[in-house]
């Protein structure tokens, strides 16, 4: 069982050295380039990471790396294959936002590794032959595939669920925009109204200070105008 363990990780090995030896240079051939994979959505660099955060987490996908600054989010998740017990997948993916004004280009690259997990046991040999006992057991993990994930259905589920999440945040960032500017709106017209108040009152005190003062010149015209009268009465008195 080891030997065959053994020739089987050597063969991947092999293969997969000739295959990367003989196809890395068709890397930016047109034909590698992958559909759908990429996307221009209205909405802020900010606003469009914490969707991805958000849909990947969701989604079962381990968060590896988060760079805020560059906007480049690394995650990756495992698969079982419901057919073969022993084969397990594990997709790596890699989101990168580039800000662009009002909209923001999202690209996204994912592999996908499959693995094959043999159970193996020692077994214990009568006379070194025949085997009778088990006496230990034996794990060995054999990669058999790796390759980059050109399926369209995964970016196009990927997009569809991020433009979802992109839509409720937008939503969210208008109605507390809204939000904002009525209660903006509200004090800046309580302040107006404290304003013309405060106006109203000084007015009013003008008034009643012009008022005052018209009445205190009107008492002091009334009390001159007396006064001349009472000369002249006092003179007339005198003559006669």
């Amino acid at each position: 069982m080891k030997t065959y363990l053994i020739i089987l990780a050597a063969t991947s090995l092999l293969v997969s050295g000739c295959a990367t030896k003989g196809n890395f240079q068709q890397a930016f051939d047109d034909k590698e380039t992958i559909n759908n994979s990429n996307q221009v959505i209205a909405a802020t660099p900010e606003v469009i990471f914490d969707a991805a955060l958000e849909v990947t987490s969701k989604q079962g996908f381990n968060v590896d790396t988060v760079d805020p600054k560059g906007r480049v989010l690394t995650v990756s998740k495992e698969i079982k294959n419901d057919e073969d017990k022993e084969l397990s997948h594990t997709i790596k993916s890699t989101i990168t936002v580039v800000p662009g004004g009002d909209e923001s280009l999202v690209m996204l690259s994912a592999n996908q590794v499959t693995e094959m997990h043999k159970k193996s046991y020692v077994w214990w040999h009568l006379l070194w032959v025949l085997p009778l006992i088990p006496i230990d057991t034996e794990y060995t993990t054999v990669v058999t595939d790796r390759d980059t994930i050109r399926e369209t259905e995964f970016y196009t589920s990927f997009f569809s669920k991020l433009n979802q999440s992109v839509t409720v945040k937008n939503k969210k960032i208008a109605l507390g925009r809204e939000k904002a500017d009525k209660e903006v709106a509200l004090i800046k017209a309580q302040e107006e109204e404290i304003q013309a108040a405060i106006k109203a009152k000084e007015a009013g005190l003008e008034l009643e200070h012009a008022i005052a003062e018209q009445q205190q010149q009107q008492a002091a015209f009334e009390a001159e105008q007396e006064a001349k009268a009472a000369k002249k009465a006092k003179r007339r008195s005198r003559k006669s």
